[in-house]
């Protein structure tokens, strides 16, 4: 039972315009993803204020201030949710990181060619990381705590 069909494979000019096309449809669509991600994302950013916008309306409040007025109350609401829960969570970093060390001293690592290992090691260049980092956050802690106070004044 041998199947002598003779198959043929007929690829025209049109086949290949195609294919051509698609392909740089693709290469488009990536080469553009971040344009595509920041249109998306505005559409659905438009979609979450227009009920506010249609609200505003009723109370005789033109579509492009209401819109103004959406974005900055957005805008204060984190700046304020930033500086009521930022420098909490920074010293429970800064507390981490300075009690860091005695932590590893107590932790044995687990090597399955020795029996164990201490972290003596590791415990001088956590103690340095730890320091550099908590007074980097203490720094810059203060100077945005400075700059709110700075524009608060001008307020």
């Amino acid at each position: 039972m041998s199947n002598n069909k003779n198959i043929s494979i007929n690829i025209t000019s049109g086949t290949i315009f195609k294919t051509i096309l698609i392909l740089i449809f693709f290469y488009l669509l990536f080469v553009l993803r971040d344009v595509a991600l920041v249109v998306l994302t505005s559409v659905v950013i438009a979609s979450a204020i227009e009920p506010i916008t249609k609200l505003l309306g009723r109370y005789r409040i033109k579509r492009l201030p209401a819109v103004v007025l959406i974005y900055l109350v957005l805008a204060l609401g984190l700046i304020g949710l930033f500086y009521l829960f930022l420098p909490p969570f920074l010293s429970q970093i800064s507390g981490l990181l300075s009690t860091l060390p005695s932590y590893l001293e107590t932790i044995k690592l687990w090597n399955p060619l020795q029996s164990t290992q201490s972290l003596n090691e590791v415990v001088p260049v956590v103690q340095e990381l730890s320091q550099s980092v908590s007074g980097l956050v203490l720094r810059e802690v203060s100077v945005m705590h400075l700059v709110v106070r700075h524009q608060a004044s001008f307020n």
